[in-house]
């Protein structure tokens, strides 16, 4: 069986060395050309597996297409892709294309599933092995894998965690292919759900909210984009956040009541407490200066 494997990221990178010690035979690789830390990991391992690498701009160049006909896969494996991948492509494999996809589908289809399940309160998630089909996320179910989410958990950690889980499921649902043992379930509409990439009004911290809905914002959101609210004028990002006490306040949301090390913040229910956070301005200190206002918004 001929593998070419499609990914970026941790993804991309742990789903190639999951493929690569299961013996599967690996074709190539499509990625990007990116050579900043999170893609580093992943160029690094096709270097030295000296596996042929191509990193098209736009996966619809005749280039790219007739290179990818050459390599002749018999299986296509997506792992945390960018771009939308042509019908050419997805036609090509004559055991089709498969994707990972980090949510229990057919819930939190989209491209950030992982951070819309933290921002939502979720205890759990996982992943997903789906034929891949023109339509976002809707191809027929081969595996899946739970995955808890803990009260600390990040959109970094989840990431790291749930890439790990779809890197150990791929090699088994290539091998059920294989042996012609696999099981295809289309998934149910009825409990489908669609979220789009986060925008920087998501990111945009409304302290009218519970502590709650806001810290699971913070690490939905950490480290990248991280849930930002301003303070005279100037944007902050909450990087670390626990709950507070939750009997009612007479101050507004977004007040600070504390600047001793720690700001704790009026909600809309409950206060919280903000142990690090970060601006664009040098000049800011880590902690509240007695010149700002004491209120973000």
């Amino acid at each position: 069986m001929k593998v070419l494997l499609i990914g970026i990221y941790a993804l991309g990178a742990q789903a190639l060395a999951g493929l690569l010690r299961r013996g599967f035979e690996i074709v190539g690789v499509v990625s990007k050309a990116d050579q900043g830390p999170g893609q580093r990991a992943l160029l690094d391992l096709v270097r030295q597996s000296q596996l042929p690498l191509l990193t098209p701009e736009n996966p619809r160049e005749p280039s790219f297409l007739n290179s990818v006909e050459k390599l002749i896969p018999d299986v296509i494996v997506v792992a945390g892709y960018h771009l939308r991948i042509p019908n050419r492509i997805l036609n090509l494999p004559r055991l089709g294309i498969l994707n990972v996809h980090l949510s229990l589908l057919p819930r939190y289809r989209g491209p950030s599933p992982w951070k819309w399940a933290i921002l939502r309160g979720e205890t759990k998630t996982g992943v997903t092995v789906h034929v891949m089909t023109p339509r976002f996320d809707q191809g027929a179910i081969l595996a899946q894998k739970e995955c808890p989410i803990s009260d600390e958990e990040t959109g970094e950690s989840l990431f790291v965690r749930l890439s790990t889980l779809g890197a150990e499921l791929l090699p088994e649902v290539l091998e059920q292919i294989r042996t012609g043992t696999s099981n295809r379930r289309p998934q149910d509409e009825g409990q489908a759900s669609y979220d789009p990439a986060l925008t920087d009004d998501d990111a945009r911290i409304r302290w009218q909210r519970s502590a709650s809905e806001i810290r699971d914002q913070i690490r939905g959101l950490h480290p990248r984009p991280g849930a930002w609210t301003t303070w005279d004028g100037t944007r902050i990002r909450i990087l670390r956040a626990s709950l507070g006490g939750l009997s009612p306040s007479e101050n507004p949301p977004g007040t600070i009541l504390d600047s001793n090390g720690t700001m704790a913040i009026v909600t809309g229910s409950g206060t919280l407490n903000v142990q690090e956070w970060r601006n664009d301005q040098p000049a800011l200190s880590r902690s509240p200066s007695p010149v700002l206002s004491n209120v973000l918004v």
